[in-house]
């Protein structure tokens, strides 16, 4: 009874919605926002803080933002409040890419770049920009169920400080190849912190700061930030918009870091170590305003770079993969991910980011012009955002595009 009265409670203390929204869907983001809030994961933890925005087409957004910002800080969570992205991070090192190929005129098939600009790393050389793009190119990754991830080793304080993109680099050169270039699929963040000094190199810029003049500012994404190292450091963020994000893991099933421990804040833990992998901060309205711009001939990319950026290979066998009817399996492009969705018959994009202590994700319908965006402060191992549960929300809604 006592749950029930504090999720009564918690929906009247919500914000109101845009007039133009339908209140029964204003209902159903409600519910599932509350529900979020209140699950438990696996290890015994939970979410604090849970932001949605659902927008159709140009019309009017919808939010709703429930929660706090901590388990001890109770500042309100709102629409403003700033939350890790993960690796939906790697969408905007892919797009800066594209768009430096079109002005330079450099092919994304040139096997010869990288021996060009990283001499310094010759078995890496014959490698692609595109390889490297659509996660085929065979460089290892560090991802905590590989027996040869480089964090293994870490010390905590390594761990949680800053490390430079190039000790990045160099620690994983050190590992053998994991199969030939191209020859099939595995994501690794490696691939992304290449991409991001190859971006360096070629303009003279942190390619946190080309990320920030070329898509922050050009589509007026106001809350979104790039941390170089830990994100209250950024200069002009608004330390009271940070949401707090939390490690909750499984007791089984999952090789956690020695120095991670159950329930421990890491908000102000430095976002180096996954770099272009996934340290961007943002809102889910600004991730909104980013996916129409992403899909979309405009500011940002034209129809033959979205083209580039959308062809897929299985993420089963890295191979060229058509996303049509019967097609089960989601399609990996370059950091977004199409799925064909039996319930409208045609394909949907979507992506899910990930830190050690927060969820993100979005879904986007190209013909209804749809856009979901979520966020939760716990990381997913935590089961709490899923694909599941975010596509059967992403149902729910579809009726505001009719």
């Amino acid at each position: 009874m006592k749950n029930y009265l504090l999720i009564l409670a918690l929906i009247a203390a919500m914000p109101s919605f845009a007039q133009d929204t339908s209140n029964a869907q204003a209902d159903i983001l409600k519910r599932f926002a509350t529900e979020l809030l209140h699950k438990k994961a696996p290890a015994g933890g939970h979410a604090t803080a849970v932001s949605i925005a659902v927008q159709c087409k140009q019309n009017l957004p919808m939010y709703v933002a429930v929660g706090t910002n901590g388990f001890q800080d109770k500042t309100p969570v709102s629409k403003n409040s700033i939350f890790p992205i993960g690796s939906i991070t790697k969408s905007f090192i892919s797009v800066v890419i594209l768009q430096l190929a079109q002005e330079m005129g450099f092919s994304l098939d040139d096997t010869t770049l990288i021996a060009k600009y990283f001499p310094e790393y010759p078995k890496w050389g014959n490698i692609t920009l595109r390889q490297l793009l659509n996660m085929k190119s065979g460089i290892p990754g560090n991802s905590n169920d590989l027996a040869d991830d480089i964090f293994l080793k870490f010390s905590a304080e390594e761990y949680k400080n800053y490390v430079s993109p190039k000790k990045l680099l160099d620690l994983e050169y050190k590992l053998p190849m994991h199969f030939k270039p191209g020859e099939k699929f595995e994501y690794a963040n490696t691939n992304y912190i290449l991409l991001g000094q190859f971006i360096k190199k070629i303009t003279n810029h942190d390619p946190e700061d080309e990320v920030t003049q070329r898509i922050f500012k050009k589509i007026n994404m106001n809350h979104s930030y790039f941390p170089k190292d830990k994100l209250y450091m950024v200069p002009g963020i608004d330390k009271s918009a940070i949401v707090k994000t939390y490690s909750f893991y499984p007791p089984e099933g999952f090789k956690q870091y020695p120095f991670i421990h159950e329930g421990e804040e890491v908000s102000n833990w430095s976002m180096s170590e996954i770099n272009m992998g996934g340290a961007i901060a943002s809102t889910p309205e600004d991730i909104n305003i980013y996916v129409h711009a992403l899909y979309n001939p405009g500011p940002l990319l034209n129809s033959l770079q979205i083209k580039e950026l959308t062809k897929t290979v299985s993420k089963l066998t890295g191979k060229p993969i058509l996303m049509k009817k019967g097609i089960k399996e989601l399609g990996f492009g370059f950091s977004v991910v199409a799925y064909y969705w039996p319930k409208v018959n045609h394909v949907i994009y979507m992506f899910n980011g990930s830190t050690n202590g927060g969820t993100f994700n979005y879904m986007y319908d190209p013909i209804s012009q749809l856009y979901l965006s979520s966020a939760v402060n716990v990381n997913p191992s935590a089961d709490i955002l899923t694909f599941d549960n975010t596509l059967a929300l992403f149902a729910d809604l579809t009726d505001l595009c009719k």
